[in-house]
């Protein structure tokens, strides 16, 4: 009866291990991308320059100092807000037109941002003329243990609503800096899109109250048919 019941246990801790892997998948084909327009008169900088480069494709110019703890530009959304909602993701691609690596970071906004609410913030490290694409989670659900009541698991269902109260629906700007600078740095944006079409955990715990049991005799999910 016990190693049954630790090979069912065992089963669900997979199975809900696989959705939550699912949750953050980028779709494959077929996925459309939108690119993220902003103002460049609407710019705001600290101890830094942006100087956009006219082209076939637009390049902004990020030269940074070292005189502040951090050194960076805002990116204001037009007519106030972003709607991401049907996407996974913002890419951003930077190049790095400096003489030394540096190390960029990201923070996609809402409204009430202080850099650990209502935000996700990520890095990217560049060598010298190095490109990248730096991809930024837009995260609308947490993992929920149900108090403590699931745990040592590989995977739990989600709750509504990222940590923080992050919202991919009211997306107000984007921030590009250099933390904690020791010297000046030049870096290239070619690229900002919203890309990966968003596509719904599949577990809740919401799916059925109350939430337990939440296995059956076979050690499947028992609030949803098995995803095909």
């Amino acid at each position: 009866m016990r190693a049954m019941r630790r090979q069912i246990l065992r089963s669900s801790a997979i199975y809900l291990s696989c959705l939550a892997a699912a949750a953050t998948s980028v779709a494959g084909a077929g996925a459309s991308d939108l690119a993220l327009s902003f103002d460049p008169a609407k710019i705001t900088t600290t101890d830094a320059t942006a100087s956009p480069k006219p082209g076939a494709m637009p390049v902004l110019v990020v030269t940074t100092g070292h005189a502040q703890s951090w050194a960076g530009i805002a990116l204001p959304a037009p007519e106030e807000h972003w709607d991401l909602s049907a996407f996974s993701y913002v890419a951003l691609q930077i190049r790095n037109r400096g003489a030394h690596p540096v190390t960029v970071h990201c923070r996609v906004d809402s409204p009430g941002a202080d850099g650990k609410k209502n935000c996700v913030t990520g890095h990217l490290t560049l060598d010298m003329c190095r490109v990248d694409t730096l991809m930024m989670p837009l995260q609308r659900t947490h993992e929920d243990t149900l108090g403590g009541k699931l745990f040592g698991m590989l995977g739990y269902p989600v709750s509504a609503g990222a940590d923080g109260g992050f919202d991919p629906k009211n997306i107000t700007q984007i921030l590009l800096f250099v933390d904690k600078p020791a010297e000046d740095s030049v870096f290239e944006v070619t690229e900002i899109r919203a890309t990966g079409a968003y596509n719904p955990p599949t577990a809740w715990t919401t799916d059925a109250d109350p939430f337990f049991p939440f296995i059956d005799t076979f050690g499947q999910y028992r609030h949803k048919d098995w995803p095909r």
